[in-house]
């Protein structure tokens, strides 16, 4: 461990000298902070889509359109369309891959924004039922009965 961190500190320093290279040391700050707001602002943006779509709840049918491979994420995705008031939603989102899901033409419950619909998030735990009739225009303000 000790080996790692004086060929870490040795980037910081003049070559064979002991002098700190300090513009190396504010650049290096200057990025893990910009690093770090991105970071924040993300998180932040995420945490509010998420209180918004819970807020304003409503649910309708999502159809599964296919697998993807998202390369930030190890976990597999699923694409899905849904559609609210008329208009056709095309939305992506990965699952644990110890999930048994129907990638092609499956049906699963949608959570979205009554405000926003375009802000979803696909219930993959919840497969819709055969006897589920089509949703309204503008979705269910609660689940129907669904099979988990």
């Amino acid at each position: 461990m000790n080996a790692i961190v004086k060929y870490l500190l040795s980037f910081f320093y003049k070559e064979n000298s002991n002098e700190i290279y300090w513009e190396k040391v504010k650049f290096v700050i200057i990025t893990v902070a910009i690093f770090l707001v991105f970071v924040f602002f993300n998180l932040n943006r995420l945490s509010r889509l998420k209180k918004d779509r819970n807020g304003y709840a409503h649910y309708t049918i999502g159809y599964t359109t296919g697998r993807y491979k998202n390369i930030r994420s190890p976990n597999p995705g699923v694409s899905y369309v849904y559609y609210v008031n008329g208009l056709k939603y095309s939305r992506y989102q990965s699952y644990p891959m110890d999930m048994d899901i129907v990638t092609e033409d499956g049906k699963y419950f949608v959570l979205f924004s009554e405000k926003d619909p375009s802000n979803a998030e696909i219930l993959l735990r919840f497969k819709v039922p055969i006897n589920t009739g089509k949703p309204p225009a503008a979705g269910w303000s609660a689940l129907p009965n669904s099979t988990e």
